[in-house]
Protein backbone atom coordinates (compact mmCIF):
# COMPACT_ATOMS: atom_id res chain seq x y z
CA UNK A 1 0.00 0.00 0.00
CA UNK A 2 3.08 2.54 0.97
CA UNK A 3 4.85 1.75 -1.99
CA UNK A 4 1.68 2.39 -4.69
CA UNK A 5 0.98 6.07 -2.45
CA UNK A 6 4.67 6.97 -3.28
CA UNK A 7 3.46 6.36 -7.15
CA UNK A 8 0.16 8.03 -6.84
CA UNK A 9 0.12 10.14 -3.75
CA UNK A 10 -2.95 11.26 -4.79
CA UNK A 11 -4.49 8.99 -3.22
CA UNK A 12 -4.00 10.21 -0.13
CA UNK A 13 -6.73 12.60 -0.12
CA UNK A 14 -8.88 11.46 -3.18
CA UNK A 15 -12.54 10.42 -2.74
CA UNK A 16 -12.78 6.66 -3.98
CA UNK A 17 -16.32 5.94 -5.77
CA UNK A 18 -18.64 4.00 -3.65
CA UNK A 19 -21.44 1.40 -4.72
CA UNK A 20 -23.57 4.31 -3.12
CA UNK A 21 -22.69 7.92 -5.03
CA UNK A 22 -24.34 9.39 -1.98
CA UNK A 23 -21.70 7.89 0.45
CA UNK A 24 -18.48 10.07 0.63
CA UNK A 25 -15.19 7.84 1.41
CA UNK A 26 -11.41 8.02 1.51
CA UNK A 27 -8.90 5.31 1.55
CA UNK A 28 -8.32 6.73 5.27
CA UNK A 29 -12.35 5.19 5.94
CA UNK A 30 -10.15 2.00 4.84
CA UNK A 31 -7.77 2.08 6.84
CA UNK A 32 -9.24 3.39 9.90
CA UNK A 33 -12.35 0.59 9.75
CA UNK A 34 -10.00 -2.32 10.56
CA UNK A 35 -8.25 -0.54 12.93
CA UNK A 36 -4.66 -0.03 10.36
CA UNK A 37 -3.13 2.31 12.82
CA UNK A 38 -0.11 2.92 11.18
CA UNK A 39 -1.35 3.46 7.62
CA UNK A 40 -3.58 6.07 9.16
CA UNK A 41 -0.71 7.93 10.72
CA UNK A 42 0.80 7.46 7.23
CA UNK A 43 -2.30 8.84 5.29
CA UNK A 44 -2.34 11.80 7.57
CA UNK A 45 0.97 12.52 7.03
CA UNK A 46 0.31 12.08 3.12
CA UNK A 47 -2.28 15.17 3.57
CA UNK A 48 -5.65 13.10 4.75
CA UNK A 49 -7.84 15.54 5.68
CA UNK A 50 -10.23 13.69 7.85
CA UNK A 51 -12.35 17.10 8.92
CA UNK A 52 -15.13 17.00 6.62
CA UNK A 53 -15.73 12.86 7.35
CA UNK A 54 -15.30 13.43 11.48
CA UNK A 55 -18.80 11.97 11.87
CA UNK A 56 -18.18 8.66 10.48
CA UNK A 57 -14.16 8.09 10.83
CA UNK A 58 -14.52 8.64 14.86
CA UNK A 59 -18.04 6.39 14.78
CA UNK A 60 -15.83 3.63 13.20
CA UNK A 61 -12.80 4.15 16.54
CA UNK A 62 -15.51 4.30 18.88
CA UNK A 63 -17.59 1.27 18.07
CA UNK A 64 -14.43 -0.55 17.64
CA UNK A 65 -12.54 0.84 20.38
CA UNK A 66 -9.79 1.79 18.13
CA UNK A 67 -8.07 4.73 21.04
CA UNK A 68 -5.06 4.90 19.07
CA UNK A 69 -6.25 6.08 15.66
CA UNK A 70 -9.25 8.22 17.65
CA UNK A 71 -6.62 10.27 19.29
CA UNK A 72 -4.72 10.63 15.50
CA UNK A 73 -8.02 11.86 14.38
CA UNK A 74 -8.99 14.39 16.85
CA UNK A 75 -4.95 15.69 16.82
CA UNK A 76 -5.79 15.67 12.72
CA UNK A 77 -8.60 17.95 13.60
CA UNK A 78 -11.61 15.77 13.74
CA UNK A 79 -14.43 16.26 15.54
CA UNK A 80 -16.22 14.12 18.33
CA UNK A 81 -19.28 16.44 18.31
CA UNK A 82 -22.14 14.04 16.27
CA UNK A 83 -20.91 10.76 16.56
CA UNK A 84 -23.40 7.78 17.16
CA UNK A 85 -22.35 5.87 20.33
CA UNK A 86 -23.10 1.90 20.13
CA UNK A 87 -26.46 0.98 21.77
CA UNK A 88 -24.07 -1.12 23.73
CA UNK A 89 -22.53 2.00 25.71
CA UNK A 90 -19.42 2.78 26.21
CA UNK A 91 -17.25 1.10 28.27
CA UNK A 92 -13.59 1.45 27.52
CA UNK A 93 -12.33 4.31 30.26
CA UNK A 94 -9.22 5.84 28.30
CA UNK A 95 -12.15 6.28 25.21
CA UNK A 96 -14.85 7.51 28.15
CA UNK A 97 -11.65 10.21 29.40
CA UNK A 98 -11.11 10.92 25.50
CA UNK A 99 -14.79 11.59 25.34
CA UNK A 100 -15.43 13.79 27.96
CA UNK A 101 -12.24 15.69 27.45
CA UNK A 102 -13.59 16.65 24.00
CA UNK A 103 -16.53 17.99 25.35
CA UNK A 104 -18.55 14.91 24.06
CA UNK A 105 -19.12 12.59 27.30
CA UNK A 106 -20.46 9.89 27.25
CA UNK A 107 -23.71 9.16 29.55
CA UNK A 108 -24.46 5.30 30.06
CA UNK A 109 -28.38 5.76 30.28
CA UNK A 110 -28.63 7.46 26.65
CA UNK A 111 -30.93 5.09 25.03
CA UNK A 112 -30.67 4.60 20.87
CA UNK A 113 -33.49 3.91 19.46
CA UNK A 114 -35.11 2.83 22.84
CA UNK A 115 -32.51 0.65 24.08
CA UNK A 116 -30.35 1.99 26.83
CA UNK A 117 -26.91 0.71 26.78
CA UNK A 118 -27.57 -1.61 29.86
CA UNK A 119 -30.68 -2.94 28.77
CA UNK A 120 -29.43 -3.78 25.20
CA UNK A 121 -26.28 -5.70 26.56
CA UNK A 122 -28.30 -8.07 28.44
CA UNK A 123 -30.40 -9.23 25.25
CA UNK A 124 -29.86 -12.93 23.98
CA UNK A 125 -28.43 -11.82 20.88
CA UNK A 126 -26.03 -10.18 23.07
CA UNK A 127 -23.84 -13.20 23.58
CA UNK A 128 -24.28 -12.84 27.56
CA UNK A 129 -20.80 -11.08 28.74
CA UNK A 130 -21.35 -10.45 32.21
CA UNK A 131 -17.72 -8.42 32.06
CA UNK A 132 -18.87 -5.87 29.47
CA UNK A 133 -22.53 -5.47 31.90
CA UNK A 134 -20.42 -5.28 34.93
CA UNK A 135 -18.58 -2.31 32.98
CA UNK A 136 -22.04 -0.88 32.00
CA UNK A 137 -22.64 -0.38 35.93
CA UNK A 138 -18.96 0.82 36.54
CA UNK A 139 -19.75 3.18 34.20
CA UNK A 140 -22.57 3.98 36.28
CA UNK A 141 -25.48 2.78 34.34
CA UNK A 142 -28.99 2.66 36.20
CA UNK A 143 -29.83 -1.09 36.62
CA UNK A 144 -33.25 -0.32 36.76
CA UNK A 145 -33.32 1.26 33.40
CA UNK A 146 -35.98 0.59 30.99
CA UNK A 147 -36.36 0.26 27.38
CA UNK A 148 -39.82 1.47 24.92
CA UNK A 149 -41.40 -1.86 25.88
CA UNK A 150 -41.08 -1.04 30.05
CA UNK A 151 -38.23 -3.57 29.96
CA UNK A 152 -35.20 -3.68 32.26
CA UNK A 153 -32.31 -5.11 31.99
CA UNK A 154 -33.32 -7.94 34.04
CA UNK A 155 -36.32 -9.14 32.13
CA UNK A 156 -33.78 -9.55 28.59
CA UNK A 157 -31.51 -11.57 30.69
CA UNK A 158 -33.66 -13.60 32.58
CA UNK A 159 -35.21 -14.25 29.02
CA UNK A 160 -32.25 -15.12 27.51
CA UNK A 161 -31.13 -17.53 30.50
CA UNK A 162 -28.16 -15.47 31.62
CA UNK A 163 -27.90 -16.55 35.59
CA UNK A 164 -24.73 -15.11 35.82
CA UNK A 165 -25.66 -11.71 34.50
CA UNK A 166 -29.15 -12.12 36.54
CA UNK A 167 -27.27 -12.52 39.77
CA UNK A 168 -25.23 -9.55 39.36
CA UNK A 169 -28.11 -7.34 38.64
CA UNK A 170 -29.80 -8.22 41.89
CA UNK A 171 -26.72 -8.08 43.80
CA UNK A 172 -26.01 -4.04 42.26
CA UNK A 173 -29.75 -3.22 43.26
CA UNK A 174 -32.05 -4.91 40.23
CA UNK A 175 -35.97 -4.72 41.28
CA UNK A 176 -36.37 -8.01 41.14
CA UNK A 177 -40.49 -7.64 40.83
CA UNK A 178 -40.30 -4.58 38.50
CA UNK A 179 -42.87 -4.81 35.86
CA UNK A 180 -42.81 -4.12 32.22
CA UNK A 181 -45.26 -2.40 30.74
CA UNK A 182 -47.52 -5.26 30.32
CA UNK A 183 -46.79 -5.89 33.87
CA UNK A 184 -44.30 -9.06 33.23
CA UNK A 185 -41.59 -9.61 35.66
CA UNK A 186 -38.61 -10.84 35.36
CA UNK A 187 -39.20 -14.56 36.92
CA UNK A 188 -42.65 -14.75 34.11
CA UNK A 189 -40.32 -13.50 31.76
CA UNK A 190 -37.66 -16.53 32.65
CA UNK A 191 -40.65 -19.24 32.77
CA UNK A 192 -41.79 -18.04 29.24
CA UNK A 193 -38.88 -17.96 27.77
CA UNK A 194 -38.43 -19.71 24.42
CA UNK A 195 -34.67 -20.99 25.43
CA UNK A 196 -34.02 -24.87 24.82
CA UNK A 197 -31.25 -25.28 27.51
CA UNK A 198 -34.25 -25.52 30.06
CA UNK A 199 -31.36 -25.76 32.81
CA UNK A 200 -30.43 -22.47 31.95
CA UNK A 201 -33.81 -21.08 32.67
CA UNK A 202 -34.40 -22.85 36.00
CA UNK A 203 -31.36 -21.35 37.10
CA UNK A 204 -32.85 -17.84 36.74
CA UNK A 205 -35.61 -18.61 38.38
CA UNK A 206 -33.91 -20.43 41.36
CA UNK A 207 -31.32 -17.26 41.53
CA UNK A 208 -34.51 -14.84 40.86
CA UNK A 209 -36.72 -16.32 43.78
CA UNK A 210 -33.40 -16.50 46.05
CA UNK A 211 -32.98 -12.74 45.52
CA UNK A 212 -36.96 -12.03 46.70
CA UNK A 213 -38.89 -12.12 43.19
CA UNK A 214 -42.54 -12.95 44.11
CA UNK A 215 -43.64 -16.02 42.49
CA UNK A 216 -47.29 -15.14 43.69
CA UNK A 217 -47.23 -11.59 41.77
CA UNK A 218 -50.18 -10.53 39.25
CA UNK A 219 -48.93 -9.69 35.66
CA UNK A 220 -51.42 -7.38 34.32
CA UNK A 221 -53.37 -9.96 33.37
CA UNK A 222 -53.98 -11.15 36.38
CA UNK A 223 -51.92 -14.31 35.81
CA UNK A 224 -48.34 -15.09 38.10
CA UNK A 225 -45.23 -16.75 37.33
CA UNK A 226 -46.63 -19.65 39.91
CA UNK A 227 -49.69 -20.19 37.97
CA UNK A 228 -47.48 -20.03 34.28
CA UNK A 229 -45.41 -22.84 35.97
CA UNK A 230 -48.10 -24.99 37.27
CA UNK A 231 -49.42 -25.47 33.50
CA UNK A 232 -46.33 -26.56 31.94
CA UNK A 233 -45.82 -29.80 30.68
CA UNK A 234 -42.64 -30.49 33.38
CA UNK A 235 -44.33 -28.18 35.97
CA UNK A 236 -42.45 -30.01 39.03
CA UNK A 237 -39.02 -28.42 38.28
CA UNK A 238 -40.46 -24.95 37.82
CA UNK A 239 -42.52 -25.44 41.08
CA UNK A 240 -39.45 -26.66 42.88
CA UNK A 241 -37.17 -23.62 41.57
CA UNK A 242 -39.79 -21.30 43.13
CA UNK A 243 -39.81 -22.69 46.40
CA UNK A 244 -42.87 -22.74 48.70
Amino acid sequence: MLRLLDEQPALATAELAQHDPNVAAMLLHYAVAPGHTDLVKDLLERGADPVPYSQWLLRFCIWREHVGILELLIAAGASVDGSEVPRSGVTNPHLLEILAVEGAPEDPNDSEGGWPPIVFQCRGDRGGSIERVQALISAGADVNIRNHKGQSALHVAAKAGFGDIVQLLADTGADVNGLDARGESALAYAIRSTVKDKDRLIDVVSRLTEAGANPDLASGAGISARRTASRKRDSGVWLDALGD
